[in-house]
């Protein structure tokens, strides 16, 4: 085609027509179909005194883990799937003190204080946001530009270090996607436009960033090739050109540099979400590229983005604080499903599987307590919103007789 590209350009797409299964798909219409209603077969809320510290260092088919699992509550299981904006919460029943994840590939961005008293075995509250503490460094595309895999592990040793003084315990970095146009948005978060570049650079910073303990989850997983419309545009593409272009990073990030966490995209491959495609998230993902951490969606604001994607690879939803999608995955749905219920299990070893063995149990004896504490000022505006509540409704019912004493007297 290179001699002949006149004759070899395609010249026309008019004729191509989704069909009615495409459609449905696109459309998102049934995908997510619950399984059996009997939930007994599974324990949760078991009354043993197992802690996660205890599976520091033990595989991931270690037989403990049942036992640990067995001691989650339901609301628990929800909260560590599907609650929070960069955190995973405080499991008070296995005493894990919860951990603070955030951005980015220029660097940590966020700053947490956790209070412990003064033998550290009692953790106060759930960890927070207290201010934030921009530590930047130059952009991926500077980096690549160097052609150094000595400086890109460098640089992510660099991270690894910040994490310590900003509180992160997973950084969503690097960028791990290409340069597809040069009008991309997104483009000083990616390395290059090349992608064994990206495989080799991404690859070395993963492995720098995850040197002392911290957990890198390099973004976004996969095709993400504009910013304009994320949210459910289509990629087509063939599996050869997958995998030499877009899907090569991934693998350096997983294969070489052994990534933790990553984080997936908002848009299609074809007709189906890449949270909730099975052959990209476990095929490929896990039984080729050997990633044993858990896998993070962008942000998940549609309501397709839950029952099917929990089912088919997909463990924790990332979720703006003031967005609440608790109507898909709540106590009642997950007890009352069989299906959604193991898959939630599983989603829940995935994400303790990775902080268990990361810089988030460190200083946590097996003596660890974790109480968690609502702060006064958090009562004192729950309490505000009741009073104010109250207010609004009898207002509203003042008004209400008021008119209708208007009408009364007009008539």
């Amino acid at each position: 085609s290179r001699n002949d590209w006149h004759a070899t350009w395609p010249v026309s797409y008019d004729n191509l027509v989704a069909s009615n299964d495409m459609i449905k798909r696109l459309t998102f219409d049934g995908v997510y179909e619950p399984g059996s209603t009997d939930t007994s077969s599974i324990k949760t809320g078991a009354n043993t005194s197992y802690q996660l510290s205890m599976m520091m260092g033990k595989s991931y088919d270690d037989e403990n883990w049942n036992l640990i699992l067995d001691q989650l509550l339901p609301e628990e299981m929800v909260a560590l799937v599907a609650q929070n904006f960069g955190a995973t919460e405080a499991l008070p029943s296995i005493a894990y003190p919860g951990s603070m994840d955030n951005d980015g590939p220029t660097g940590p961005v966020t700053k947490n204080e956790t209070k412990h008293d003064s033998n550290s075995t009692i953790f106060e509250g759930i960890t927070k946001y207290s201010t934030i503490d921009n530590r930047m460094m130059p952009s991926q595309t500077v980096l690549s530009c160097t052609f150094n895999q000595r400086l890109a592990y460098e640089v992510g040793l660099s991270f690894s270090e910040d994490m310590f003084y900003t509180g992160l315990d997973s950084m969503w970095a690097p960028g791990i996607n290409l340069h597809r146009t040069p009008y991309s948005g997104r483009n000083f978060e990616y390395y290059s436009e090349d992608s064994m570049l990206s495989y080799i650079m991404g690859a070395q910073q993963v492995a720098g960033i995850q040197s002392n303990g911290g957990i890198a989850a390099p973004k976004h997983f996969a095709f993400n090739d504009q910013e304009d419309n994320r949210y459910g545009y289509s990629v087509f593409i063939n599996e050869q050109a997958a995998r030499e272009t877009s899907l090569r990073a991934t693998e350096g990030a997983m294969s070489v540099g052994g990534a933790h966490n990553i984080m997936t995209a908002l848009n299609r491959l074809g007709c189906d979400w890449i949270g909730a495609h099975e052959i990209l998230q476990n095929t490929i993902l896990r039984e080729e590229f050997g990633f044993e951490g858990y896998v993070l969606t962008d942000n998940a604001l549609m309501p397709y983005m839950y029952g099917r994607a929990i089912s088919l690879g997909t463990d924790k939803f990332l979720l703006l604080p003031m967005v609440n999608r608790d109507v898909e995955l709540n106590k009642s749905t997950l007890l009352g499903d069989l299906k959604l219920l193991t898959s939630v299990r599983e989603a829940c070893k995935r994400i303790l599987f990775t902080y268990v063995n990361s810089k988030a149990m460190n200083g946590v004896p097996m003596n660890t307590e974790i109480v968690v504490v609502s702060p006064w000022w958090k009562s004192l505006l729950i309490s505000t919103d009741i009073l104010l509540g109250i207010i609004s409704i009898s207002c509203l019912g003042v008004y209400i007789n008021l008119q209708v004493k208007k009408r009364k007297e007009i008539k």
